[in-house]
């Protein structure tokens, strides 16, 4: 479950990064320099919160999947 998480997450940031470096080019013409380093920080702040995310979502899942194969459905949910 992990590998496919982590391998869905780096071709999603792939085109998000295609998307926030298009934005973000268009911010800094049409806005400032400091409009468009704001989206892209916060953007990166973004994907690493996601990140975090799936992978302790990951690792959740993976030490459930293990209590309930060695002692069952009870020890999963404690």
């Amino acid at each position: 479950i992990r590998l496919g998480a982590m391998t869905f997450l780096q071709e999603e940031y792939k085109l998000i990064a295609l998307f926030v470096s298009t934005i973000g080019i268009l911010l800094w013409y049409f806005s400032s320099m400091l409009v468009s380093l704001s989206f892209v920080i916060g953007s990166i702040m973004s994907l690493i919160t996601g990140f975090i995310g799936m992978y302790a979502a990951t690792s959740a899942n993976v030490r459930t999947t293990m209590a309930a194969r060695e002692s069952g459905e009870r020890a999963a949910f404690m």
